[in-house]
């Protein structure tokens, strides 16, 4: 079990964000305390945080401790990563953009097509906008799979969210 803590660095999100990516494409589980507790907002889980690791849930059968907005710990024992299609609603403006920051890495190992139906945050505070995924981030891994791809089909913004997206790769 690899332990982590979480208020290490700038005690933000990406820690467990990376974590959920990685521990999904090497199958070591993880377990992390003190969730964002370098952050003025009390810490914990946000939205996007909360719906990356419930997407695992479904794109692996991770296994996980009991999980909500504001959980300070998580334990997560990642599954196989397998193909489908698969709705995510952040519920908020959390960011579409930080919450595929868990997921698309281990889609890319999917033994098939993944698509990715999402509503979220589409630009916000602190993040890098769909656009940019698109246009920069998704060409470079464009070598490593058939084809990938991310559709904005309604933009949402901070603090109300409402922006939908659809992703997938073959």
């Amino acid at each position: 079990m690899i332990k982590l803590d979480g208020k290490y660095g700038s005690g933000g999100g990406a820690l467990v964000r990376t974590a959920l990516a990685l521990s999904t494409l090497t199958g070591k589980p993880f377990e992390v305390n003190n969730i964002r507790a370098g952050k003025g907002d009390g810490g914990g889980l946000k939205a996007q945080h909360l719906h990356s690791i419930k997407a695992l849930q479904q794109i692996c059968n991770a296994e996980t401790n009991p999980v909500e907005l504001g959980t300070k710990e998580l334990t997560f024992h990642p599954g196989k990563i397998k193909r489908g299609i698969y709705e995510i609603d952040i519920g908020t403006a959390g960011s579409i953009t930080l919450f595929l920051q868990a997921i698309i890495l281990p889609c890319l190992f999917a033994p098939g097509k993944v698509t990715l139906k999402i509503k979220g945050g589409t630009c916000g505070k602190w993040q890098a906008s769909v656009y940019y995924l698109q246009n920069v981030l998704l060409p470079h891994l464009q070598r490593f799979v058939e084809k990938i791809e991310l559709k904005v089909i309604k933009k949402g913004y901070y603090p109300k969210g409402g922006g939908s997206s659809f992703g997938n790769h073959s």
